[in-house]
Order: structure tokens, then C-alpha cells, then sequence
């Protein structure tokens, strides 16, 4: 089974586009139905967990990988949120110079000890 669960994680890193993110699906190893790996892949911030879970007769085993790689390999990144349905609020005198990724919600302004943001943009 370790064989198998390896197998399939070697296969889903070489071919990232047989599994979408957030999905999950069976693997047939060799195309003859006696090994079928499930496999699952999610994101995690920055980071892709790959799960994969083997089963023979009443035995089941599994294994989860954490992937990281770089964001966007050209550019610096100063700022990565992942989108969890929430706004980046900020206040003061806040400053983020860079590249920067944001949840969809975009940013907002906050307060901190009754003080909002008192920056430009």
C-alpha cells in the first residue's frame, strides 16, 4: 500500500492537471482495478495538501503532503492572504510596499486603540 500512496503522489505532482484544487477523485494505478489510490488536493494558504488513501480488504492507510512552491517565481511577494472570506484591515500608519495578494474582499480600514488608518491609499 506505501508503494501505491507513493505512487500516486509521484503522479499527481508530475501531472498537477489530472486533479483541480478542492476536488477529489479514485486513481487506477495500473488500469486494471485491483489498485485505486483516492486522491485530494486543497489549498492551505500558500500551500497545496495532497492527500492520498490506499485501501486492501479491511486496511487502510493514507498519507497527507504539504506542497509549496514559489507564487509567482519573477516577482518579490510582500503580502500573500489567502481569500477565507475576509477583509485585510488595516490602521495607523500602515505601509506594505511590494507585490501583495488579497482576499477578493479586498482591504478596509480598522482601528487599533480607537485610532483608524491615517494613510493615503
Amino acid at each position: 500500500m506505501e508503494k501505491n500512496l507513493n505512487s500516486a503522489l509521484n503522479i499527481t505532482l508530475q501531472m498537477p492537471e489530472i486533479l483541480q484544487v478542492d476536488t477529489a477523485q479514485y486513481l487506477d494505478l495500473y488500469q486494471d482495478s485491483t489498485d485505486m489510490v483516492a486522491i485530494s488536493k486543497k489549498r492551505w494558504g500558500g500551500y497545496l495538501i495532497i492527500k492520498t488513501m490506499a485501501r486492501w480488504r479491511v486496511i487502510e492507510k493514507s498519507k497527507h503532503t504539504l506542497c509549496g512552491a514559489e507564487i509567482l517565481p519573477k516577482d518579490a511577494v510582500a503580502l500573500y492572504l489567502a481569500d477565507e472570506g475576509k477583509y485585510l484591515s488595516i490602521a495607523g500608519n500602515t505601509m506594505i510596499k511590494g507585490n501583495v495578494y488579497l482576499p477578493k474582499l479586498g482591504v478596509r480600514k480598522g482601528y487599533i486603540e480607537g485610532k483608524g488608518f491615517s494613510g493615503t491609499k
